[in-house]
């Protein structure tokens, strides 16, 4: 006896449940319509992530209409037909927040075109950090002195600030004294006493 799985594609349109208008419009099969909640387009699209954050922070779940297809093909031409139909936020078009004019099949980073889904060069990889991918590491982004790949400072005698004093100064609207940097951002014109 065999077990077959029925893979159910669809579109979907995510909506403000208060304007009713439309922001997003995918493809999708499983649980793909729900992975904004849970923050999985942060990498691909921030200003998506960061409006469902928002409204999510405020208490407002977004509304989620589904429509189901008999296949990818179909649930792919829907997904490109309400794109076209709504219009791009930043095509000035509509109010969606979608980067591209939909029918991609699967994530960006996989498609045919991506050298990662060639085995000879996905194998040289495995394991590796990518620098061709890392933001810290790219021509125009040079790192400060003592910093660690993760952006934090380094520690102790690492740290480039290790052995250095600060000029100790007084804040003149609450009294306090402390380092330099730090009071300068804290207290003076930014003192929270200041009337």
């Amino acid at each position: 006896m065999y077990n077959i799985i029925m893979i159910q594609y669809y579109a979907y349109i995510y909506r403000n449940p208060i304007t009713k208008l439309p922001f997003y419009v995918g493809k999708g099969c499983n649980d793909r319509a729900y992975q904004h909640l849970k923050g999985y387009t942060k990498i691909d699209n921030a200003h998506l992530y960061n409006v469902i954050q928002k409204m999510i922070r405020e208490g407002i779940q977004p509304k989620i209409e589904i429509f189901n297809m008999p296949n990818e093909e179909t649930a792919l031409d829907l997904e490109m037909d309400l794109i076209r139909f709504y219009g791009r936020k930043d095509l000035e078009m509509g109010p969606l927040l979608n980067l591209t004019d939909g029918g991609e099949s699967g994530y960006k980073m996989f498609g045919d075109d991506n050298p990662m889904r060639r085995p000879e060069v996905k194998a040289k990889f495995i394991g590796k950090k990518r620098p061709d991918f890392s933001k810290r590491l790219r021509e125009n982004h040079h790192m400060k002195p003592g910093m660690t790949n993760s952006g934090s400072f380094k520690s102790g005698k690492d740290n480039f600030m290790f052995g250095k004093k600060q000029e100790i100064v007084t804040c003149p609207y609450c009294g306090k004294s402390g380092g330099k940097s730090g009071m300068i951002q804290w207290h003076f014109e930014n003192c929270k006493d200041k009337l």
